[in-house]
C-alpha cells in the first residue's frame, strides 16, 4: 500500500489528541483542498472518539473489535490514531457495530 494522501491528526495542534478528547484545537488552514482534508479530519476524529469511548464503555479492545468484525488491527488502529485516512466502509462498520449514530448532515446549504 502506498503513502497516505494525507495524515488526518497532523491537523491537529496537538496530534495525539486525535480520537482521544472530544474537543481538540485545530491548526489554521488555507485553500480548497486543506479546507476540505481538515473537514476530513474532523469527521474521523469524532468517529475517533465515538470508537474509544464505545470501546471503554463495553469493555472492548481493538483487537476484540477487529476480530469481531473482520477487518485489520493494525489498519483501524492508525485510523483511530488518524495515521491514515478512514474510508466510509470504516465509520459504518463502526456505527453499526456500537449503535451509534454517524449521520453526514452538510456543512452548508448550497445557494439556489
Amino acid at each position: 500500500m502506498g503513502a497516505p494522501r494525507f495524515e488526518p491528526r497532523s491537523f491537529a495542534a496537538l496530534p495525539k489528541l486525535f480520537g482521544k478528547e472530544k474537543e481538540i484545537v485545530w491548526n489554521p488552514v488555507s485553500g480548497r483542498d486543506a479546507e476540505a482534508r481538515l473537514r476530513a479530519a474532523k469527521l474521523q476524529h469524532h468517529f475517533s472518539y465515538l470508537v474509544w469511548r464505545s470501546l471503554q464503555s463495553g469493555g472492548w479492545t481493538v483487537g476484540r473489535y477487529t476480530t469481531a468484525v473482520g477487518t485489520d488491527y493494525d489498519r483501524f488502529g492508525r485510523i483511530l490514531r488518524g495515521e491514515i485516512p478512514a474510508k466510509f466502509e470504516d465509520l459504518f462498520l463502526a456505527a453499526e457495530f456500537f449503535s451509534f449514530d454517524l449521520r453526514l448532515a452538510p456543512m452548508h446549504q448550497p445557494a439556489s
